[in-house]
């Protein structure tokens, strides 16, 4: 089964500068594996017949919030048709959250016998799409300390309610300890009643008179008697109580060494992962422990003075800089991403670890890039600066730190009809042959132009002858 989401579109291949297309797709940034653009190559006599072994075809995507992609490689799933297509990775829709992409498609013949005669590339119109924030990433930092505050209430509440259990043992123990001491004033006052009692009929008895001599006698010993069994009767009625009340007390105190206090019923939907400091901080991580962080389980933490972080392809972090954790397990596998917030100079850092071990090592998802804004170009052998508006002959250069943009226009009169170098740029942004077309004077043929060593050459048609007024405008741009 595939889950692949297929936005299919048309790329025609024709020398026209037409405004960018909107596919009217969109992607999330929680796809994976399943964002798949697919484009039915073609021209005016139908698809083209291409296969993998006899073109490469290329893509370049370029976010609205200056993330990039590498340059890509499409796959040919129908040669016949001319159709080809390519998944977009998870950390570059990630990248692009929230923002529309511009893409552009660049299909070459292979020269298998490396003739630069045989050399043929063309670049199709760009296209854009959107990339859209899934529903599930809203979850706000609010909802989260909302979390945090149920554990809280939660911890609490179990506190209390041992507390109570605490105290009810307390009371329990308390009534054991007073029936103890009704038993004991009880036998106290029994005993001293028949102590006075006995001792007042052995006054009586002390008479000479026999009669009440044997009375008193009598009665000393039923009073023993009656003592003697009520304080057995007392002492098995005491017990019974005492052994009750110590069972019910046994009870409890098992119950909160089970830690039964809650019910597994009423916690089995409770998330029981820590990711905090009890009053919702950041964990620190001591000066020289980042070489740990690839260790490091999901959670919020923070670190300062991280000289070490350049052993990781890092920048020295000087100042402080928070560290955000996030793993996903799977049946297929799992990930780690860690993310890096340098505060003082406002860098984000990404690296992603799957957990087959392998390592993405570090990407900066800041722009650092700098534009050289508009230069211009000196116009060579005779050729004329054309009156055109726009197509003042320049060059530009926008550098993000990991490649580079080059940019090149210009129009140009005073035509000749034999190839001819037109102008330069400084061919250090020219390590590679561009082949591609200019737009010439109506009912002329677009002259092929050929960027080489910074010098860019026009190759009119052969059939073709120019007049004063005649011009060609010509606008380009490439990645190193």
């Amino acid at each position: 089964m595939s889950l692949n989401k297929i936005a299919k579109f048309k790329a025609k291949n024709e020398p026209y500068l037409k405004p960018i297309s909107d596919l009217g797709i969109g992607f999330y940034n929680l796809d994976e594996n399943t964002a798949t653009l697919q484009f039915q190559i073609y021209n005016d006599y139908g698809p083209l017949l291409i296969s993998d072994e006899n073109v490469d075809v290329h893509g370049y995507f370029e976010s609205s919030n200056k993330s990039v992609s590498a340059e890509l490689d499409l796959h040919v799933t129908d040669g016949m048709n001319g159709i080809v297509q390519i998944t977009l990775d998870r950390e570059f829709l990630q990248a692009s959250t929230s923002t529309k992409v511009i893409g552009q498609l660049y299909i070459g013949l292979k020269n298998i016998d490396n003739k630069p005669e045989y050399n043929q590339t063309a670049v199709f119109g760009k296209f854009n799409f959107e990339v859209a924030d899934a529903l599930i990433n809203k979850v706000s930092a609010f909802t989260k300390v909302e979390y945090i505050r149920m554990f809280d209430k939660l911890r609490d509440e179990i506190k209390t309610r041992t507390k109570e259990m605490e105290d009810d043992i307390g009371n329990i123990k308390t009534l054991v300890n007073e029936v103890k001491d009704a038993v004991t004033e009880g036998k106290a006052d029994i005993t001293k009643i028949k102590n006075d009692s006995i001792s007042e009929l052995e006054s009586i008895a002390n008479t000479t008179n026999t009669s009440v001599q044997q009375q008193a006698s009598q009665a000393i010993s039923d009073i023993q008697s009656i003592v003697d069994e009520y304080t057995t009767k007392l002492n098995d009625e005491t017990k019974d109580k005492i052994n009750q009340v110590n069972e019910e007390s046994d009870k409890v105190i098992e119950a909160i060494k089970g830690n039964n206090v809650v019910t597994k019923s009423e916690t089995e939907d409770w998330q029981k992962y820590k990711f905090t400091n009890d009053n919702g901080t950041r964990t620190y991580l001591t000066k020289g422990s980042f070489d740990n962080v690839n260790d490091l389980s999901t959670g919020l933490y923070e670190t300062v003075g991280t000289e070490d972080a350049e052993s990781q392809s890092l920048p020295s972090i000087a100042s402080n800089a928070f560290i955000e954790i996030d793993v996903t397990e799977s049946e297929s596998g799992g990930r780690k991403q860690i993310y890096v917030l340098v505060n003082y100079n406002k860098r984000l850092f990404l690296k992603t670890i799957h957990t087959n071990s392998v390592d993405k090592g570090w990407m900066e998802l800041t722009s650092t890039q700098e534009d050289t804004g508009w230069l211009p170009i000196t116009i060579k052998n005779g050729y004329n600066k054309s009156t055109l508006p726009d197509y003042e002959p320049s060059y530009r250069v926008i550098d993000y730190g990991t490649h580079k943009r080059i940019f090149v226009r210009l129009g140009v009169g005073n035509l000749t009809s034999s190839k001819n170098v037109v102008a330069s740029i400084p061919k250090e942004f020219n390590p590679y042959k561009i082949y591609s077309v200019g737009v010439s004077t109506i009912a002329k043929i677009p002259p092929k132009v050929i960027v080489s060593g910074g010098d860019i050459e026009f190759h009119p048609n052969n059939n073709d002858s120019y007049i004063s007024t005649d011009y060609v405008i010509y606008q380009d741009e490439w990645i190193i």
